[in-house]
């Protein structure tokens, strides 16, 4: 990843006081001693962040009114080694700071920290970097050897960081394209989930085969909910899994509308599907935009088939490849659940 510095603004988040901490001027790189090494430091967790599974390929929501959208077309506008482009870049950093300091006291979060705003050339493209970077206590040994704590040092590439975002400086940013990469993830229970990426970004993720082998599981799911009498939700739930790993290319059209079928009861068996399954679509669409409904499934996100007792004291988990009827089998008679499985498998207490 070729990346050429152009600026750096840090501002202290400072969720515990009224307002962040400001910088009113950006790094001077020129003034760092080892600069080399402060700049390699930043370049490390840019390729980290870039490189962890867990980062997103995005879009932005409600483009003609979203908050940084509107920054970085104003930001398109200039010449990026201007004083006009310098200023811009300068408020820019210093609203969006305030925005996600304000949305962090309104929730549980206590994390604190900094936030970096980078502008940098990759590949001879002008990006926005926002990084959010946890403090940490540091000790350092003098050379005669007495100890001095460093305090509110920034996390060393070794450490992952947990909320990033890289944006392409554009002067339009039409739906259904690639905007940013987002790294939201959550540190801790009480961390509201993904509050970078859904409320400070405003983005969506963009389709890919992992996103919709979830989403189009989970709006199976209230689908069946809807068409579908209680009991046979777990049949229903059990085809489309063995389905989803069964397959190459798993297409909603084609494979979705005898499955449901094959669950709905006699008198329905002929009903007209078209409406449940454009809803169905309607719904995935909410989440993943650009979604498409033929995808290769990605096996590992396909989910177990699970049956619970009141109060979680039971649960059975199975491996959506294995085949009702001939691995396993379930029912229910005379007011019990029976549940059976093959020797083959060899079930043992664990």
């Amino acid at each position: 990843m070729a990346i050429d510095f152009k600026q750096i603004v840090v501002h202290k988040l400072n969720i515990n006081g009224s307002v962040p901490s400001f910088s009113n001027k950006k790094v001077d790189l020129s003034e760092i001693k080892d600069s080399d090494v402060a700049l390699d430091f930043f370049v490390k967790h840019i390729e980290n962040v870039r490189n962890t599974s867990y980062t997103r390929r995005c879009q932005f929501k409600d483009v003609s009114k979203n908050s940084i959208v509107e920054d970085m077309v104003s930001l398109c506008g200039c010449t990026n080694e201007s004083e006009e482009f310098d200023e811009k870049f300068l408020q820019m950093s210093k609203k969006q700071t305030k925005r996600l300091a304000n949305y962090m006291r309104s929730t549980s979060s206590t994390s604190d920290g900094s936030l970096v705003f980078i502008h940098y050339l990759n590949d001879g493209k002008d990006n926005i970097g926002i990084l959010k970077m946890d403090p940490n206590d540091g000790i350092e040994i003098q050379d005669d050897f007495s100890i001095v704590v460093r305090k509110d040092m920034l996390p060393s590439p070794k450490e992952k960081l947990h909320k990033s975002a890289f944006i392409g400086i554009m002067e339009e940013y039409e739906e259904n394209e690639l905007h940013l990469y987002v790294l939201d993830k959550q540190q801790n229970s009480q961390e509201p989930s993904r509050f970078f990426m859904k409320k400070f970004l405003n983005v969506n993720e963009l389709a890919n085969d992992a996103n919709l082998t979830t989403s189009v599981q989970n709006e199976m799911v209230r689908l069946a909910k809807k068409v579908l009498k209680i009991e046979q939700i777990p049949n229903f739930n059990q085809k489309i899994g063995q389905k989803l790993v069964e397959v190459d290319r798993f297409n909603i059209d084609e494979h979705l509308p005898p499955i449901l079928r094959e669950c709905l009861d006699e008198d329905k068996s002929d009903m007209d599907l078209v409406p449940a399954i454009d809803d169905l679509k309607r719904e995935i669409r909410k989440d993943i935009p650009d979604a498409v409904f033929s995808f290769e499934p990605v096996k590992k996100k396909v989910k177990d088939l699970m049956f619970k007792s009141a109060g979680n004291r039971i649960q059975i988990m199975i491996d959506p490849g294995l085949e009702k009827g001939k691995d396993y089998d379930f029912r229910t008679e005379e007011g019990k659940f029976i549940f059976t499985v093959e020797e083959d498998l060899d079930m043992q207490q664990k």
